[in-house]
């Protein structure tokens, strides 16, 4: 009874009301649609930073962001790097897709944390607190888990200005990390909720839609489909395809 209980607690923390079950069975989808996301934001990545660095070469910004061009050719250099592993990864499986959407959600947070100082001393990370409200609205996961990516994101934007800012500034950066967060993670949970959910349902529609009422088994059409999606992303996995038929099976079917 002891251990069932503790493993609904962690359930309901974790999966926040949503059957573990029901999640496991829609990841391959979330993995798809973090790794479309992943790739989007990442070519926005590698034009915005390179356009920064090239803004800085111009007249009117030279002063101002100039100094700090090879910040701006590093992420760029970052975002191209995890262009070409996502590449690489993504052409043989999707298991990835979670943790390279949060490798580069870290490298645009590490961008909004130096960003601010770096372009005008003393000024508060605007930026920083802007990626990091957003985070829910572009990441599909477990609320808890975006909501743990988070909190160690606003923990070390914290810990990383409190040698460098002045004591009035490193206060109100504090209390907007703090309320920020608040909000973020609150609205995270109900818009990972919502979109888990949303998917979730999906998946029974068409689940529905592809398999027979009797025998549960896949259409034709169906079976062809995920056959050639399962060739698409896993071609260098072993695998079996078996044809077998019934002899007589129809009367039984018919029948019975």
């Amino acid at each position: 009874h002891e251990e069932r209980r503790f493993t609904d607690l962690k359930n309901r923390a974790l999966y926040w009301g949503i059957e573990p079950v029901a999640f496991r069975e829609i990841l391959p989808v979330i993995s798809k649609e973090n790794h479309k996301i992943f790739h989007n934001l990442n070519k926005l990545c590698i034009l915005m930073f390179l356009l920064l660095a090239l803004c800085s070469f111009a007249p009117h910004f030279e002063a101002f962001i100039g100094q700090h061009r090879f910040m701006f050719v590093l992420f760029a250099i970052l975002s191209v790097i995890m262009k070409f592993v996502s590449d690489y990864i993504s052409s043989r499986t999707l298991t990835f897709a979670f943790p390279l959407c949060y490798i580069l959600l870290g490298i645009l947070l590490a961008f909004g944390i130096v960003l601010s100082p770096a372009v005008t001393e003393g000024a508060s990370s605007t930026v920083f607190l802007v990626i990091l409200f957003s985070i829910p609205l572009v990441i599909t996961d477990l609320p808890a888990r975006v909501s743990i990516f988070m909190i160690s994101a606003g923990a070390i934007y914290i810990l990383s200005f409190f040698l460098n800012k002045t004591s009035s500034l490193y206060e109100r950066d504090i209390l907007s990390v703090v309320v920020l967060l608040g909000v973020s993670i609150v609205t995270g949970f109900y818009v990972q909720e919502v979109k888990i959910r949303q998917l979730i349902l999906l998946k029974k529609v068409e689940r529905e839609r592809d398999t027979d009422g009797l025998t549960r088994l896949l259409s034709k059409e169906a079976g062809t489909r995920d056959i050639k999606e399962f060739m698409q992303h896993n071609p260098a996995m072993p695998a079996t395809f078996v044809i077998f038929d019934l002899d007589n099976f129809k009367g039984i079917n018919d029948t019975y």
